[in-house]
């Protein structure tokens, strides 16, 4: 018992840590989110995509797309399906296989990338300051700090 109350304050700032960061998280990618959705009517997993598929020179395979987002294939191959209702994206046909078809970015598709990118940017600029203030709060986390054994119990076996 008494190993378990010597680890609890560890416990404790671990997971003060990580709800913070999930916090921050949360408030930055809704900030950019909102601007892109603001700026060309897409979500994040369609900017996803096609900011993945714009720096790129040639259309890419379902699986480096899913590489890229470090997403799961099923996750992308339903995102492009979606982005190809709305006309964003395109998949090639490439003759004598049919498994495979690269997808690349639509005439509209490269215009909403246009659209979203310099709010996207706008929203990166301004999420930096924060995500410094919380680099370095992370780092003070991970910095090894003296042992305080909590109410007034002593470290090691009795």
């Amino acid at each position: 018992m008494l190993n378990h109350l010597n680890d609890y304050p560890s416990r404790l700032n671990t997971l003060r840590t990580w709800t913070n960061f999930h916090r921050l998280h949360q408030s930055i990618e809704g900030s950019i989110a909102s601007a892109v959705r603001a700026s060309a009517d897409l979500s994040m997993a369609e900017w996803e995509v096609l900011a993945a598929l714009a720096n790129r020179p040639q259309p890419l395979a379902i699986s480096e797309i899913a590489r890229l987002t470090g997403w799961e294939l099923s996750r992308v191959s339903r995102q492009v399906s979606r982005l190809q209702l709305r006309r964003l994206v395109e998949r090639l046909v490439v003759p004598g296989d049919q498994r495979y078809s690269p997808v690349g970015l639509s005439d509209l598709g490269s215009v909403a990338v246009e659209q979203a990118q310099p709010a996207w940017e706008q929203a990166i600029a301004e999420s930096s300051p924060v995500l410094s203030a919380a680099r370095r709060m992370l780092e003070r986390a991970d910095a090894p700090r003296p042992y305080s054994a909590p109410w007034g119990a002593t470290a090691g076996p009795h």
